[in-house]
Order: C-alpha cells, then structure tokens, then sequence
C-alpha cells in the first residue's frame, strides 16, 4: 500500500517538474492515469479472486499481484513520456486489483479468533491505513535525497516504493495458515 498510496500524492508534482506539464496539463493527465488504473483494478480484481477460489491458493496471487506493481512503480520512475505514466498507472492498477481482492480473503482466512473478528479486522485496517498515512510523510525526504542523486528526487521515491511493495510480496510467504 505504501508504493500505491504514494503515486497519488506526488504525482502532480513529478507530472510538472519532470514532463513540464502545466497545472491544467497534468490535471488532465492524472485523470487518464486513474482511468488507466481503475480499468485496470476492475479487470483484475476478480481475475486474481476467482483463481484464487479456484487454486485454493492466496500468497501466490498477493505475492504476484504484489510484484506486478513493482513493475509498474519501475516503469513510473524511469518513464521517459506521458504514455509511459500512462502504462505505469495501469500497470500498478492491474497489480492492486488483484493484490486488494486475495489479500482481503488471505486475511479473513488468518484470524485467530471469530469472536474477535471485528477487532482483528480493525488492525488489519490500521495496518492497510498507516503505509497510505506514511507515505506522504517520508516522501520529502526520499525526494529530497534523490535529487541528490544521478536518478532524480521521483524516481527515487518510485523505486523505493517499489522496494516496498516487493518487501510485502515477499514477506507474504511468512504467513502461517494458508497456502
């Protein structure tokens, strides 16, 4: 969720400084860029669902899902147009739809108990909030020291979301309890 959660926030920004779009320009092309994303989320979302039903399987999908918006989030930080944001948003999107629809049954799937359902729930919910909650406030200084640097405040931040997402990819096999 945190590389998710942080191309919405900056993405005006890197529209403007890194393409030169005007305020109007980018508006305009972060609208396409939702579309491209949402499309994609609604494709993939019950794709990833139904198979997962089907396999009787739940980390592959998150761990897959999670790693096709590293893809995306690594064409966002090297791409070289607009049409390449473009891609990079449906990219993410076609990842997150999967990633939103077979992590929500991987973690109704791990609860340990029924009658605290609602509370674990709630935790799962704090924990899907904080990386959106998080990422905005650790942007500046991603961005910062990238621009220090050969590849450029935006797309250090894209790519270090990137190394998150494929962190929760990863990490994903550490749950105990599902397959």
């Amino acid at each position: 969720m945190f590389g998710y959660a942080g191309i919405a926030t900056f993405l005006p920004f890197y529209l403007t400084e890194q393409f030169g779009l005007s305020e109007q320009d980018a508006i305009g092309t972060i609208l396409m860029a939702n579309l491209a994303s949402m499309a994609a989320m609604a494709l993939s979302g019950p794709i990833g669902g139904i198979l997962s039903d089907k396999l009787g399987k739940r980390r592959p999908f998150v761990a897959v899902a999670g790693g096709v918006m590293v893809l995306g989030l690594v064409i966002l930080a090297f791409a070289p147009s607009i049409p390449m944001v473009l891609v990079a948003q449906a990219v993410i999107g076609f990842g997150a739809g999967s990633f939103m629809s077979v992590d929500t049954a991987l973690a109704t799937q791990v609860l340990p108990n029924q009658k605290d359902t609602a509370k674990d729930l709630g935790v799962l919910n704090m924990a899907n909030a904080l990386p959106q909650s998080l990422a905005p406030v650790v942007a500046p200084a991603i961005i910062a020291f990238g621009a220090t640097t050969s590849l450029g405040g935006y797309s250090t931040f894209y790519l270090f979301g990137a190394l998150v997402a494929l962190a929760g990819a990863v990490l994903v096999y550490r749950i105990k309890g599902v397959k």
